[in-house]
């Protein structure tokens, strides 16, 4: 989203270096916040963002500039932290196919041992330990919690639920990168762009955790889908306005607003 006001706010205000300025803080927060996911899902944010919203012209500059600050940024981290930056990013990659492997493969695979139409909303939460943790109930789930947000869907909702669940989410990422594709304005392209890019991350963690299901992004994410589909409207400017407001309101109507305007 930084991408976005960056963009969007800071260079066509020839304020550049302070769009640059907040992004290179962020990217270095993000290195060194010791998660080691974020030496390769924080450069893979950038790389999209800028491959969503790049023009037909100066595409290779923004992204030689986005990969120099990747390795930058990697290159500190590594540093700071005291590890080779091939070894760090090896255990990384290693760490991340072993946990598809046992988060999502996995919990899916249990998930289909145990149910096919569900066992009911609430199941896989957390909450679910405790009050279920005495009794045999939580043996139905397999006296554990599943981490994959695809093997709660599949628990709680049965297959149906995790095929609805499924169609639901590739709609989402198929409707926003086709919307970033349709912008025109450079402006909110950045915008759409660096949306488009957070709701694809939404969507790529849910197999890893169920960080859609907590605050604040199960509020943020339904929240920049809306943004999304508006932002197509606002390029077409003032007719489209009063395009709306013409549909919006019976000619009667109208004519009454614009009899107590005048």
């Amino acid at each position: 989203i930084a991408y976005g006001a960056w963009r969007y706010t800071f260079a066509p205000r020839g304020h550049s270096r302070w769009g640059i300025a907040l992004m290179a803080l962020i990217l270095l927060a993000s290195m060194l916040s010791g998660a080691r996911s974020a030496l390769l899902l924080t450069p893979a944010v950038l790389v999209a963002a800028v491959a969503f919203d790049v023009g037909r012209r100066s595409w290779l500059r923004r992204v030689g500039i986005a990969i120099v600050a990747i390795l930058a940024g990697m290159g500190l981290a590594t540093a700071v932290l005291g590890a080779h930056p091939l070894g760090l990013l090896g255990d990384v990659a290693g760490h991340g196919v072993s946990q598809l492997r046992e988060v999502f493969v996995d919990g899916l695979r249990k998930g289909f041992h145990l149910t096919t139409f569900g066992l009911g909303t609430g199941v896989d939460t957390i909450a679910s330990r405790y009050a279920l943790a005495k009794g045999s109930l939580f043996q139905t789930v397999g006296g554990s919690w599943q981490e994959s947000w695809w093997a709660k869907a599949l628990l709680e909702l049965g297959v149906v639920g995790l095929v609805a669940a499924a169609v639901f989410m590739v709609s989402i990422a198929v409707t926003a990168i086709r919307t970033t594709m349709r912008i025109t304005d450079p402006r909110l392209r950045a915008v759409c762009a660096a949306i488009t890019v957070y709701l694809l991350w939404a969507v790529l963690t849910n197999f890893k955790a169920q960080n859609l299901d907590l605050d604040p992004e199960n509020v943020y994410f339904y929240l920049f889908i809306g943004v999304l589909l508006r932002l197509p409207a606002l390029q077409s400017g003032a007719p489209a306005a009063a395009s709306t407001r013409s549909q919006a309101f019976p000619p009667r109507l109208e004519a009454f607003s614009s009899a107590r305007r005048h």
